[in-house]
């Protein structure tokens, strides 16, 4: 009894497993295991929802810590600049670029932005005050990361500083 009911199933299965040979070349399914080839969906991608008007400020100051906005504590002296580009040459320059410049491009990590990061002309830093410039450091702003945790409250300020006599000339 147990051998007819092996002789049936190895009957069975015999046409059951050729079918399968033959299907599995005619209907070859292929199947991507890299990620880079995937359907994903990437930061920035879509529609883009406008927001309400007056919802969020684009402009001006974003966080007021105390109710008014924080002030530039350091005068804009030789020393606070120099100590401000060299922050900025370390945090900031590789996704904004040169700052001050008419025509500057962005620098090496901006480049594979879309879109990329502000250049930071000095037509732009002149419509900037310092408490702006200072909060976005501080907070962050669309996709630039807090550099809260990168630079201090003071290396921020020289930053600003910096960024404020490019502004200048």
């Amino acid at each position: 009894m147990t051998k007819r009911i092996i002789i049936t199933l190895v009957v069975l299965a015999v046409p059951l497993l050729s079918v399968l040979l033959l299907t599995y070349e005619v209907i070859n399914i292929e199947f991507n295991s890299f990620m880079e080839d995937q359907i994903s969906v990437r930061n920035q991608e879509g529609p883009v929802i406008p927001f309400v008007e007056e919802a969020i400020p684009f402009d001006g100051v974003a966080y007021v810590p105390g109710g008014r906005p924080p002030q530039n504590p350091y005068p804009g002296d030789p020393a606070s600049i120099a100590r401000g580009k060299e922050y900025y040459a370390i945090n900031c320059a590789l996704c904004h670029g040169e700052p001050g410049a008419a025509a500057s491009t962005v620098g090496p990590v901006g480049t594979y932005f879309d879109p990329p990061p502000p250049l930071l002309t000095t037509e732009l830093l002149r419509q900037r005050d310092d408490a702006t410039l200072f909060l976005r450091m501080t907070e962050g702003f669309g996709r630039m990361p807090r550099m809260v945790e990168n630079l201090t409250e003071n290396e921020r300020w020289d930053v600003v500083n910096y960024l404020r006599s490019l502004a200048q000339q």
